[in-house]
């Protein structure tokens, strides 16, 4: 799915994702890209309270996953909706990510789109 290796942290950028949970409440959370693709989207969560609250409404491939992706360079903001790919949990140190979750990008206003696959070749350019 695009680059052979994690973005690095400055390449990271910001995203709050927004979905609705099994009750039917909308919650958000903030989390940061780990690789960037013009299709999709992998971010890291870390453990917490909250994270945890929220993993089982994220695993759901039927729920549609808002997304906010903030580009460092510039401060824009990227707006989008899509879906779960895939996922792989994670363990080890706290400072590792708990999830990495793939979310493909399948709803984007055309200027977003424009925004967002800008983002991708500038970080696929100043990669490794």
């Amino acid at each position: 799915m695009g680059r052979n290796s994690l973005t690095s942290k400055k390449d990271s950028a910001p995203v709050r994702v927004r979905l609705v949970n099994l009750a039917g409440q909308t919650q958000g959370l903030y989390v940061h890209t780990v690789r960037v693709h013009r299709e999709a989207v992998v971010v890291a969560l870390y453990d917490g309270e909250e994270t945890l609250c929220l993993v089982p409404t994220l695993l759901s491939q039927q729920v549609p996953v808002e997304l906010e992706i903030e580009v460092s360079s510039t401060g824009e903001r990227i707006r989008g909706t899509g879906r779960l790919m895939c996922y792989d949990s994670c363990s080890g140190s706290t400072s590792d990510p708990y999830l990495m979750v793939a979310i493909s990008l399948e709803q984007m206003a055309i200027e977003d789109r424009i925004k967002w696959e800008s983002f991708v070749e500038n970080t696929e350019r100043s990669g490794p």
